[in-house]
């Protein structure tokens, strides 16, 4: 028995030192391919606002801060009609901003915030993988991470991939009946609702439905608990965030997908609504699989900035890949890519959130059934 621990004890050390390893190698190599001596990162407000918070700022989504965070940033105000860089982001992320707004070198800051978004997204997905009974494989999270979506998240120092690592380790939480945990971690996606209130909605019904409700109260408790913070550190921040919102909607490059297809053919929308309701009787009885389609289906339904938000379908390719999908995997992962670099016009960023997202909901949809009993993502062991 104590040789059994000694060798767990020796794994877990050894799992830290190459996370570690894989953290400081991903800073350094970001820092110097491609943050020091850029002009703008999409982390750099966000640090920019969290120290405006330590330093006693607390209204952060005001016009004044705005034009603060450009000038800290960039030594003078964008003019109209670019892209303004206000904190637009709800306050309950600043817990996970703020000790990176310590770092008063934004450069250095960004980098180690890209490193240790590779490292929760490795985490995420090893774990994703944990809840099939298949044997962990490290291909699909290295192709994952070097898909194209998800290169140029963390290229811009996107908080997507916090997001997507909550969603995939509270999964693998509730998988393992540490539900209260699992809610806790899932509260941390709501940093970025729009990327997770349909998957959560989802793991939440199934929850109910099983009684464990022990998944919501962690849920409400971890959400509470980041609201409060906030309140504490910014006041109530609610409706300034509302009005900082509004205005980001003027500035960003948004899509609603549903809103896009409709203006651009209402045949369009008849052919998505075909797809899911041929799809969606083929997994009603798949839990995993219901909770894999909620993740495009999350993306095509909600507004969308740009395509750092296309990073979260890694959640449902990994369950695919765990289904035997991996040929369907590696077609989406290829697509990706032809898509990004086929490149034709200034709307073809919104082609791509739709065709990518379509494309991942067909593949579970035609893998349904397939070794069912093996990979049921929800199925607790």
């Amino acid at each position: 028995m104590e040789k059994l621990l000694q060798s767990r004890s020796s794994r877990w050390i050894l799992i830290g030192i190459a996370l570690l390893m894989i953290w400081s190698l991903v800073s350094l190599g970001t820092y110097l391919a491609w943050i020091h001596g850029a002009d703008h990162r999409d982390f750099y407000p966000r640090w920019a606002g969290a120290r405006m918070v330590l330093e006693g700022e607390e209204k952060i989504y005001s016009l004044e801060a705005t034009t603060a965070i450009q000038i800290r940033l960039y030594g003078a105000k964008i003019p109209e009609g670019h892209d303004q860089q206000g904190f637009a982001y709800p306050a309950i992320v600043l817990p996970f901003l703020i000790p990176f707004a310590l770092i008063d070198n934004v450069e250095v800051a960004t980098s180690i915030w890209e490193g240790l978004t590779v490292v929760l997204i490795v985490i995420g997905l090893y774990l994703l993988q944990k809840t099939s009974r298949h044997d962990v494989s490290p291909l699909p999270i290295l192709l994952l991470i070097l898909w194209s979506y998800t290169l140029l998240m963390i290229f811009q120092g996107q908080i997507t991939g916090l997001v997507l690592s909550a969603l995939s380790i509270g999964t693998w939480a509730y998988h393992r009946r540490a539900d209260f945990i699992g809610g806790l971690l899932l509260s941390i996606g709501f940093v970025k609702p729009e990327l997770v209130i349909l998957p959560i909605a989802t793991l939440v019904a199934f929850a109910i439905m099983r009684r464990r409700f022990r998944l919501v109260v962690g849920i409400l408790l971890g959400f509470s608990t980041l609201f409060l913070a906030s309140l504490i550190v910014v006041g109530w921040w609610v409706g300034d965030w509302l009005d900082a919102l509004a205005r980001y909607t003027e500035y960003a490059r948004i899509v609603w997908p549903i809103g896009y297809l409709w203006s651009s053919s209402p045949l369009l929308i008849v052919g998505l609504s075909a797809l899911v309701i041929w799809g969606v009787p083929r997994i009603w009885k798949d839990d995993g699989a219901i909770m894999a389609a909620s993740v495009p289906l999350q993306i095509l339904l909600f507004p969308q900035t740009l395509i750092w938000g296309l990073t979260m379908l890694c959640f449902p390719l990994t369950f695919e890949w765990n289904r035997n999908a991996s040929r369907g995997v590696l077609g989406i992962w290829a697509l990706g890519w032809l898509l990004l670099l086929g490149n034709v016009n200034s709307e073809w960023w919104k082609v791509q959130i739709v065709i990518v997202s379509v494309a991942t909901l067909l593949l579970i949809f035609i893998s349904a059934g397939w070794e069912k009993d093996e990979t049921d993502l929800l199925k607790s062991p």
